[in-house]
């Protein structure tokens, strides 16, 4: 079987509008695409990239499909993290490709959305200190995804890879203004990582704040913040909560993150790793 180039369409800031294009990896490219006049729920223009993705596991076309769409989402899920951005994204045509350095070159679906040819197409060593500055979080999300990529199926198929995508989806309901969603998503995120035995909020509060902090009072602290939001949450699935903290949200969406963050560093997957390292 040869190579096919399957094109998809991403919503979302993943590409700085100084950055033209990304060579995320030798089969994954990234292009800025025009802006959607339309506007997000909090006013802002839609902002879109095109993903060019080479697939050739030897299983034909349609498998082709899934693989590189599994590829993206693996992708999008650690720029999701690392950007702290939500990205949605609409799969394409699926073409012949000769090998993977044609990719892009031949553009099929999307036809309303073109690339940005005026950002620049300047080489990454000529860009200014500050330009650089701009590039710099997509750079890393794309740096964190290659150092991760060879275990991508480990940690997609783990108590991990869980995290990730429910931590992705409370950024989606927090672009929507859905926060009572952003709560729940986040909850089972940590749960995810921590949570066993029927005594799950307390489990939960001593674990994730033995993990991300080594200062005792710092972890009582931690803990009180997990407890009350987990009495939010509680209050929300039982439809009694009317006024959701802000503030609160935000602290454990931190906590998660350094949860997260520690767990990809440490590569600790599963929950009997993570809950063994707490």
């Amino acid at each position: 079987m040869g190579w096919y180039q399957v094109e998809f369409l991403i919503e979302g800031y993943l590409l700085p509008f100084l950055l033209g294009h990304l060579q995320v990896s030798e089969i994954m490219l990234l292009e800025h695409a025009s802006t959607d006049t339309g506007s997000t729920a909090d006013g802002k223009p839609r902002q879109y990239a095109l993903g060019f993705v080479a697939a050739n596991d030897g299983h034909g076309f349609f498998q082709c499909f899934q693989t590189a769409t599994a590829y993206l989402e693996f992708f999008l899920l650690i720029s999701s993290f690392r950007l702290g951005q939500p990205f949605k994204f609409h799969t394409g045509a699926g073409t012949p490709l000769s090998d993977p350095t044609a990719l892009g070159r031949r553009k099929v679906t999307f036809p309303k959305y073109e690339k940005v040819t005026f950002l620049n197409e300047t080489p990454d060593s000529e860009l200014s200190e500050l330009s650089k500055e701009f590039c710099k979080p997509i750079w890393e999300a794309r740096d964190l995804f290659l150092k991760l990529e060879s275990e991508k199926e480990l940690i997609m198929q783990s108590s991990l890879g869980l995290a990730l995508r429910y931590y992705a989806a409370a950024l989606q309901a927090d672009s929507e203004r859905r926060l009572s969603d952003v709560v729940i998503d986040l909850t089972i995120a940590a749960e995810a990582l921590f949570s066993t035995g029927s005594n799950f909020t307390r489990n939960l509060k001593d674990r994730l704040s033995k993990f991300i902090e080594e200062d005792k009072e710092a972890r009582a602290e931690i803990g009180k913040t997990i407890g009350n939001f987990l009495r939010v949450r509680g209050l929300i699935a039982h439809g009694n909560m009317t006024k959701i903290p802000l503030k609160d949200v935000r602290t454990f969406n931190l906590y998660i993150r350094r949860g997260v963050e520690k767990a990809l560093t440490m590569k600790l997957y599963t929950k009997e790793q993570l809950v063994a390292s707490s």
